[in-house]
């Protein structure tokens, strides 16, 4: 045996012994995990498939306020960022000259008293949480399944 078949052997049974143990993985999943699995990898490749004008309609079908705004970012994050500047599709540049729109806490927050400032960050904390929820409804008429959204507006994808 010469050294290109011992090579081509070796590459193949680790191929091999690589893809049972992915499949061994993905029998570990519930089947309910692996629908919701296959469903967001099949949404995700429609989306990435999608052309910027059908984005840029969707995001301009989403009521006007911080949240067609907020919306317009992720969808530029997800599919427009990693475009060189000579490919940029400019359809979203209109929601991102905008200001995003933070909560007006006192910027003397720190010096409160404590008792202040546990109201404080409760006032921060719930409107966060509502952004946080118009956010990912706008994700879902956007396209996204409710599981994307919510993993991507929660920042773990």
């Amino acid at each position: 045996m010469n050294l290109m078949d011992s090579i081509n052997r070796t590459g193949a049974a680790l191929l091999t012994r690589k893809n049972l143990e992915k499949q061994n993985q993905l029998n570990l999943l519930s089947g309910e995990d692996a629908l919701l699995c296959e469903t967001e990898t099949l949404t995700r490749r429609k989306l990435r498939a999608l052309y910027p004008e059908t984005w840029a309609e969707r995001i301009a079908a989403l009521p006007d306020g911080e949240t067609k705004n907020r919306a317009a970012f992720v969808v530029w994050w997800d599919y427009f960022g990693g475009r060189q500047v000579s490919e940029a599709w400019p359809h979203l540049n209109e929601y991102l000259s905008r200001s995003v729109e933070d909560f007006e806490a006192p910027s003397n927050l720190h010096t409160l008293p404590a008792s202040e400032q546990k109201e404080w960050k409760a006032k921060i904390d719930a409107w966060e949480k509502e952004q946080n929820w118009n956010l990912t409804l706008a994700l879902c008429e956007l396209g996204y399944t409710p599981h994307m959204a919510f993993t991507r507006v929660k920042g773990e994808e």
